[in-house]
C-alpha cells in the first residue's frame, strides 16, 4: 500500500505542512476525547514516551548522551575501583572514554559479570560490580554538575520551578494544564483523559511539570503509580505517603536517580544527598551498553507495568526518542502498543522529534509492521521541538 494513504503529505511537503497536519490531528483527538467520555471506544488513554528531547525541551541545559556518558582519565582516576578495573582491561583511558566506548565498556563489564570463566585473572564479582556503581555514581554526579537536578524543597515536598519560566517551560506548562484539564477529575468516576508517562531519561523532568498542575497541597509523588511500591519515598514510610487511586502513570524504563536501594525493597529519594551518601548508594540505572542488562528485580517489575500501559493506549506521543537499535528490549516493550493488526487498530502515534521522519518512518515501520498492511496505527509526524509542538497546539 502507498505510503501516501498513510501520510497527508509526501516528504516533498514535509516540514511545515508535516507540522500543520501534525498539530491539526492532535487537537481532532483532543476534542474528540473532550465529547466523548463515556463511550467505551472513546480515546481516552494517552501515553507520552520520553526520551533525551523531553528533557532537553524543558531544560535545554540537559545534557546529551556524548556529554553525559563521557569520561575524561582525570575523573576516572578519582574512582580507584574502576581505575584498577580498566587497567587490568588492559584499556587504554589516556583520552578517556567516550559515548561509543562507554557502551563497549558497559558490555565488557557485563559479560565478565556473566561469565565467570572467561573473567580476567585480577577481577572478580566484586570489583567488577563496585566499578558498575562507581559508574552510576558518576552518571549522577555528572548530571547534577550539568544540568540541576531540580531536588524537592524538603519542607514543601514540591519540585522547585522558577519564578519566572522561560517560553518554553510556559508552552509545556499550558500544553500539559489544557490536557490533564481534560481529565475533570479522577478518571475512574467522570470517564475523562487517563494519562500516562513512559520515559526512558532518568531525571525529574516529568515530576516537576505535573507538581505544577496539581494540587498544592499533595506532592506529585503521591499521584504518580510507579509500576512498583516503594518501601520509603523521601525518607517517610510509603503508608503515610500512598493514597488507592493514582491520577497517573509513570513508568522509568532505565530507572531514576531517584531509585535506591533499601534493603529488600526500594526507596525514592528525591532529596539532595551528599556526594558520600551517593557513593554509598547510588541510584539504580541502566547504563548504555552493546547489549543492556535488565535482570534487576525492578526491571521485571515495572516491564509488565508498561506492556499493560501500552496495549491500553489509544493514542502515543512519543517525544525525543530515536528508536536506536541497542535499545532492542525497549523497542519490544514498546510494539506492544500494537503487537497484531487487531490491536492496532483505532490506534494512533505522534512522532515529535528533530529528526527526519524518514529516518524515524523506518524504525516505526520495522517495529509496527500492521502500518504497511492495515494502516494502523495512524501516525503522524512532527519535525520539530516539543516546546513548538506545545506551543501550537493551543487546546484550550
Amino acid at each position: 500500500m502507498a505510503r501516501a494513504f498513510f501520510r497527508e503529505f509526501s516528504m516533498d511537503d514535509a516540514g511545515l505542512d508535516e507540522r500543520r497536519a501534525a498539530v491539526a490531528a492532535f487537537r481532532d483527538i483532543a476534542d474528540r476525547i473532550s465529547q466523548d467520555r463515556e463511550s467505551l471506544a472513546a480515546l481516552r488513554t494517552v501515553t507520552f514516551w520520553g526520551g533525551a528531547g523531553f528533557s532537553k525541551a524543558w531544560n535545554p541545559q540537559s545534557p546529551t548522551e556524548g556529554t553525559l556518558f563521557s569520561i575524561s582519565r582525570s575523573e576516572i582516576e578519582t574512582f580507584k575501583n574502576l581505575s584498577h578495573v580498566l587497567k587490568a582491561l588492559g584499556w587504554d583511558e589516556n583520552d578517556g572514554i567516550g559515548f561509543e566506548g562507554f557502551k563497549t565498556l558497559g558490555y565488557v563489564i557485563d559479560m565478565q559479570l556473566k561469565y565467570p570463566d572467561i573473567r580476567n585473572r585480577y577481577l572478580d564479582a566484586q570489583s567488577l560490580e563496585m566499578s558498575i556503581r562507581e559508574i552510576r555514581t558518576f552518571i549522577h554526579n555528572r548530571f547534577n554538575a550539568l544540568c540541576d537536578l531540580s531536588n524537592i524543597d524538603p519542607g514543601s515536598g514540591k519540585f522547585p520551578v522558577p519564578q519566572v519560566r522561560s517560553g518554553n517551560q510556559q508552552a509545556i506548562q499550558n500544553f500539559f494544564a489544557e490536557l490533564t484539564g481534560l481529565c475533570d477529575g479522577p478518571v475512574q468516576d467522570h470517564g475523562g483523559l487517563i494519562l500516562n508517562f513512559v520515559t526512558t531519561n532518568y531525571d525529574f523532568t516529568i515530576e516537576t511539570i505535573l507538581d505544577t498542575l496539581g494540587e498544592a497541597d499533595r506532592p506529585v509523588f503521591r499521584r504518580l503509580y510507579r509500576g512498583i511500591s516503594p518501601q520509603r519515598i523521601c525518607g517517610h514510610s510509603i503508608w503515610d505517603q500512598r493514597r488507592s487511586v493514582f491520577d497517573h502513570n509513570l513508568i522509568k524504563l532505565n530507572g531514576g536517580f531517584e531509585m535506591l536501594r533499601d534493603g529488600e525493597g526500594y526507596h525514592f529519594d528525591y532529596r539532595r544527598r551528599p556526594l558520600e551518601a551517593v557513593r554509598d548508594n547510588p541510584p539504580i540505572l541502566i547504563l548504555p551498553s552493546r547489549e543492556q542488562d535488565y535482570t534487576d528485580p525492578y526491571f521485571k517489575e515495572i516491564f509488565p507495568k508498561a506492556v499493560r500501559v501500552l496495549r491500553d493506549t489509544r493514542v502515543l506521543v512519543i517525544v525525543g526518542y530515536s528508536m536506536p537499535r541497542e535499545d532492542a528490549l525497549v523497542r519490544f516493550v514498546l510494539r506492544q502498543l500494537a503487537e497484531s493488526g487487531e490491536d492496532a487498530r483505532g490506534k494512533y502515534i505522534f512522532c515529535i522529534d528533530l529528526k527526519g521522519s524518514d529516518i524515524l518512518d523506518a524504525r516505526l515501520r520495522w517495529t509496527f509492521n500492521s502500518i504497511d498492511r492495515m494502516g494502523w496505527p495512524r501516525v503522524h509526524y512532527y519535525p520539530g521541538t516539543f516546546e513548538d509542538f506545545c506551543a501550537e497546539a493551543q487546546l484550550g
